[in-house]
This record gives C-alpha cells, sequence and structure tokens, in this order.
C-alpha cells in the first residue's frame, strides 16, 4: 500500500506512527476489507457472535474495492478479498468462543 492509502485507513503515513498492529503485506486488503465488514456481524440472542450477515457484506465489500480502484490500487477479485474476510470472521469466532469458555 502507499502513503496515500495509510493517510486514508489511519491518518498518517509513517508506520512507526501508526496506531493499527503491523501486517503482513499480503494480508493488507483483507484486513481492510474485513474492516469494511465489521459492522455486520450477526449476534444470537445470548450475546455470542453467530458469522457475518453476507448480505450485508456484499455492498461494503464492493464499495472498499471501489475506493482501492480510485486510489490506484489493484485489488485481488471480488471472490478472493470474500474469501479472506471468511477466514478471519472464522478466526474471530474461534476466539471468541475460546475466550468464553475459559469465562472471559
Amino acid at each position: 500500500m502507499d502513503a496515500a492509502y495509510c493517510r486514508s485507513a489511519c491518518g498518517t503515513t509513517v508506520c512507526a506512527d501508526c496506531p493499527r498492529p503491523r501486517v503482513l503485506p499480503d494480508a493488507l486488503f483483507a484486513i481492510d476489507a474485513f474492516d469494511a465488514v465489521s459492522t455486520q456481524w450477526q449476534i444470537g440472542p445470548t450475546g455470542r457472535l453467530l458469522g457475518l450477515r453476507y448480505e450485508g457484506c456484499a455492498p461494503a465489500l464492493r464499495m472498499r474495492r471501489q475506493k482501492w480502484r480510485a486510489m490506484g490500487l489493484s485489488p485481488p477479485s471480488a471472490a478472493v478479498v470474500f474469501e479472506d474476510v471468511q477466514v478471519i470472521e472464522l478466526a474471530q469466532m474461534q476466539v471468541m468462543a475460546a475466550k468464553a469458555a475459559e469465562g472471559g
């Protein structure tokens, strides 16, 4: 990613000043896409995460890919981005389930 992307994502162009954790370059699109759909969690009656609402993710991912292109970036295909979001979704759900099992 370039300085314009960093400035729009976290407000700085100096990685050392960025409040976000460091991410491998190959994962930047996936992390940004997951951030774009982070409001789409389906939450059960007990407060447990059930998964992402995919019908709400599609428009958010479409808009994010348009933003990347407008910034002059070459994002992966929509299918690849969605698969990456699903991998992160599953990992998030596993972490939350483990915390719940520990009583946290």
